[in-house]
Formats: structure tokens, sequence, C-alpha cells
């Protein structure tokens, strides 16, 4: 007649348990900001109430995942190329352990200490990079980062390197004109900054979470 407990975590190769199960922390090798980090309700089953009559475990994912893409506007391709685009995420967006609250996993009140900021760096491809973000909860849908890219003139060998410094954006609802009022957690955004000649514009819309959306796992506590 114990009643026993069943929550679920994920992915269990990135990240590490207390011994109790109620605290959960990135491995040390994994840097804050890399890893979509699911976990799911509790469920309690016993021998009355056995878990073949419960709910499968649901997992959502835990932060804000934001793609950021650069593009170069038409009017730029025959005089300069744009490349080395560069994004950094202040600390203050990355956390690395989660605790328990008798229903899930939440953000752990008291963080390990992160020493650097967030860098996403893809030299020559549109596609500048994903993070998973924890969103200060009175965020306002708005986003900030750090921008630098290099300019190089076409037909020059000459690289000319611009530290934007910090961008703000206001992201938008799917519709891509309603400001978000609060971005949350399970939610996902794309970011794309277009250069033009002179200098670029920012638009982040709320998009489908493309790979791993909601996740269900039936509970099956004889499974080996």
């Amino acid at each position: 007649g114990t009643t026993v407990y069943a929550v679920g975590y994920a992915p269990s190769d990135r990240l590490t348990v207390s011994d109790d199960y109620k605290q959960l922390a990135l491995s040390l090798t994994i840097s804050a900001g890399t890893v979509d980090v699911l976990a799911s309700q509790t469920e309690e089953g016993n021998k009355n109430s056995p878990f073949s009559n419960k709910s499968p475990l649901e997992f959502k994912h835990l932060l804000t995942k934001v793609t950021f893409y650069a593009k170069r506007d038409k009017k730029m391709q025959s005089s300069k190329l744009v490349h080395d685009v560069k994004v950094t995420l202040s600390k203050s967006y990355l956390i690395n352990k989660w605790e328990y609250n008798k229903e899930t996993y939440v953000a752990a009140g008291a963080q390990e200490t992160i020493e650097n900021d967030l860098t996403l760096h893809v030299p020559d491809q549109y596609t500048i990079g994903t993070c998973y973000l924890n969103m200060p909860a009175n965020n306002n849908g708005q986003l900030s980062f750090n921008l630098e890219a290099t300019m190089t003139p076409v037909g020059s060998t000459d690289n000319i390197k611009t530290n934007y410094g910090e961008m703000n954006v206001q992201l938008l609802e799917a519709n891509n004109q309603t400001p978000v009022s609060i971005a949350q957690a399970g939610e996902a955004y794309e970011v794309v900054i277009n250069f033009t000649q002179d200098s670029f514009t920012l638009t982040g819309v709320k998009a489908p979470w493309k790979a791993g959306g909601l996740i269900t796992v039936p509970i099956n506590p004889t499974k080996q």
C-alpha cells in the first residue's frame, strides 16, 4: 500500500541529480544556456491506484528558446559582405540549477556561480545559434544582447569589425505585430538581424518549437 511518486527530467546525460532527487544541476562540462532542460509533472501510485490508471508524464520546457539569424539586405549584395556575427547574452539570463517543489522542477532560488556570458558565433552561416534562457519574471517581452559583426567591401580584403553594443528587441507574437507582454518558459522565438548598408533592423517573433515540442512518456514501473 506504499505510495510511490514518479517525476521525470531530461536530458539525463547532461544533468546531475542529488541523492534525494530534489535538485538538478547541469553537468560541469555543460555551459548554461546551451541545453533544453525539461521536466514532467508528478504522478503518484500505489497498489490500489496503479500507475497504469494515471496520466503519462508530460514533459515541458523549463526555459525559453531563442534562435538568432543574420541576413544581408539585397541592396548590399554588390557592395558589402557580412560575416563573423556574434551575439552575446548576459549571464543574468543563464541558470544551472533546478529544485523540486512537490509538483515538478523549477529554477532553484540559489544558483551555482556562472562565470561567463554566453556567446553564439557561427562565422559564415545564416543561423548564428540557439540558446535556452531563463527570462526575468517581469521581462515585458524584451530581450537584450550584445552584437558584433565584420563587414568586408566586395572585392576588398579589408575587414571592418564593429561592436554595436547592447541591443534591445521587443519580441512579437506569431502574427508579427502584437508585442509579447511576458516571454515565458516553453516558448520559442526567432530573432533576425537584417544588416543594411549603414545599419540593421531587428525582429523577434514567436515561432513553433521545431524540435522537441511537448513530450509524453507512459509510466511503467516494471520496465528495466
